[in-house]
């Protein structure tokens, strides 16, 4: 809906992806009906398509339309870095080993490849903001800075490195940090999910009429924010958990269930989460539309 919005107010669409923007996710759902959906980048490395993402949106961005940019970075994904070059954190490896990824494996050299990744994506967005700013684009210019998922490195002591085989603190929590000109300075510390972004977007930018609700699964950073105990996080379409202060419940597509302690240790019984069933039934009213479009059509 935000997407489809920009579009019919005429906003030029400058979105680049470090890694390919193929899945479904990306082409048939986020990003259907943008025209020239850039869906490969080229260059060998993810750090070289990093910088080339940076380089196609400073070059092709047209400051006399408005303009939604999408930067998708990979490089810390990838631990990847400037060929030849030494991790600005150290002690360092210089390339990732997965072999090396075990129980008792220090994970201070790994972490260190990690965060020299991040360092040197922050060069890069340093240079767009400075892009914008030298075009005086800046003081009329939401900017977002966030991630898709965090990123684990043994933090629980459960052989877990990387991303997307747990739904502890360390592979959910990600930062999120918004420029947005004529808001004041704030620091919000309630709990957020990524669908708050684009409901506060079309909220209190393109002045989405009626409670969120009607449009979104998410809430409006700048009003506030719903207390509630339980959060919700999925994987890859293979299970679906209720997460709370203490307690990790996942459900998978099988039928079978677990329940777990912030450390991911299992626990024999907790609070029972909402329904499952109410729950689902939420987050797919706002596909329903489109399904039944689809179908009539």
């Amino acid at each position: 809906m935000l997407l489809q919005r920009l579009a019919e107010l005429n906003y030029q669409f400058l979105v680049y992806g470090s890694a390919a923007l193929t899945s479904p996710v990306f082409r048939n759902g986020l990003f259907l009906g943008i025209d020239h959906l850039r869906r490969y980048t080229p260059g060998d490395t993810p750090w070289l398509r990093d910088v080339q993402i940076t380089k196609d949106f400073i070059n092709h961005l047209d400051d006399r339309k408005p303009f939604f940019g999408l930067l998708f970075y990979d490089a810390a994904h990838g631990y990847s870095l400037p060929e030849n070059s030494t991790p600005h954190f150290q002690p360092s490896w210089t390339a990732l080993d997965v072999l090396k990824l075990t129980p008792n494996a220090s994970s201070v050299e790994v972490h260190n490849l990690y965060r020299s990744a991040l360092y040197n994506i922050d060069g890069l967005i340093g240079n767009v903001l400075t892009h914008l700013k030298n075009r005086k684009l800046l003081d009329n210019t939401i900017v977002i800075i966030t991630a898709d998922h965090g990123q684990e490195f043994n933090d629980n002591k459960k052989n877990y490195w990387g991303h997307g085989s747990n739904f502890s603190r360390t592979q959910l929590q990600v930062p999120l940090v918004i420029h947005w000109p004529g808001k004041d300075k704030q620091q919000v510390l309630a709990k957020t999910l990524h669908y708050d972004i684009s409901a506060t977007l079309l909220k209190e930018f393109l002045h989405a009429q009626g409670k969120t609700d009607n449009y979104s699964s998410g809430h409006s950073l700048f009003e506030p924010i719903p207390n509630s105990e339980w959060m919700v996080a999925t994987a890859y379409g293979e299970c679906i958990a209720f997460i709370s202060r203490d307690i990790i419940k996942v459900f998978y597509l099988d039928g079978t269930t677990e329940t777990l302690n912030p450390h991911l240790d299992p626990i024999s019984s907790g609070k029972t989460p909402p329904s499952l069933g109410a729950l689902m039934a939420s987050l797919t009213d706002y596909v329903k539309p489109s399904i039944d479009k689809a179908a009539v059509n």
